[in-house]
């Protein structure tokens, strides 16, 4: 299970994707209390699916172009968690358009 994070507009999305079908998807707006709101996001997702962290196989998350701190907290968030479940880092490569 491939967990999605993008902080890249004032709509954060987090998602929780199986085989490109997405299992279960939240947007919500960001604000000073982000991070917070990823973690209990995603606690949320994965309670009703039954899930636990340990499930989640791979992270990605979006490098924007966008707001600097809401990027920030994204991509931090995103790879404590692949740290600390023991998964590879995502990979942040800025998009130029």
């Amino acid at each position: 299970m491939k967990l999605y994070v993008d902080t890249s507009e004032p709509e954060a999305v987090i998602s929780l994707q199986e085989q490109e079908s997405t299992l279960a998807e939240r947007r919500f707006t960001a604000d000073p209390t982000l991070g917070r709101q990823l973690l209990e996001q995603l606690d949320d997702m994965l309670k009703e699916l039954g899930k636990a962290k340990q499930d989640i196989t791979a992270i990605d998350v979006d490098p924007g172009p966008g707001h600097f701190m809401a990027l920030r907290t994204g991509i931090v968030t995103a790879q404590t968690l692949a740290q600390a479940l023991g998964l590879p880092l995502p990979k942040v490569q800025p998009r130029y358009e």
